[in-house]
């Protein structure tokens, strides 16, 4: 017996490790977490519309997908196809994000915590007195602050951190 689905209350997203279970009011309509994402590589994340029971509907809202990363270039707008799209998500800044999903006039949903990793070693960053650390932020050199004026003659401490592209520290020891 085919039962169809109800009419289409939300939307649902899923990262890579998240697994789509219809009828499983408690968890989301989902299983499982998040994997492991590296700073600066593209991964999709699939966005479904739903009825009350997280059965997937034919409905085609117009979707967002934002993140918490605040340095991330995030996916345009756009109509669900079949009541279910991929979006491309590029997470930038090394730490734990998410992603969430909002459709006008249906209820909005997150992914579960994504941890992103730094890619791999591409530069150096000198950081020196006055100056901190922004992982992700390349509009800005990765930092933030203005250098303190030094005295001519007297020592004072620099920083030099491996980074990758999106300036989080890799934890590689420079040579």
């Amino acid at each position: 017996v085919y039962i169809r689905p109800n009419v289409t209350t939300k939307v649902q997203i899923l990262a890579p490790g998240e697994t789509y279970q219809p009828g499983n009011v408690g968890t989301r309509g989902r299983s499982g977490s998040p994997t492991q994402q590296t700073a600066g590589v593209a991964f999709n994340v699939t966005v479904n519309a739903c009825d009350s029971y997280y059965n997937i509907t034919s409905s085609n809202p117009v979707c967002t997908v934002t993140t918490t990363d605040l340095y991330d270039t995030e996916p345009a707008a756009r109509p669900l196809i079949s009541g279910t799209t991929t979006f491309s998500v590029t997470l930038v800044t090394a730490r734990i994000s998410s992603a969430a999903v909002t459709a006008p006039g249906l209820t909005s949903d997150r992914t579960g915590d994504i941890t992103v990793v730094p890619n791999s070693v591409y530069k150096l960053q000198v950081l020196v007195p006055g100056e901190t650390a922004v992982p992700g932020n390349t509009a800005d050199g990765g930092k933030s602050g203005s250098p303190v004026a030094q005295t001519a003659g007297v020592s004072f401490n620099v920083t030099v951190r491996a980074v990758d592209n999106w300036w989080n520290l890799t934890g590689a020891e420079p040579i």
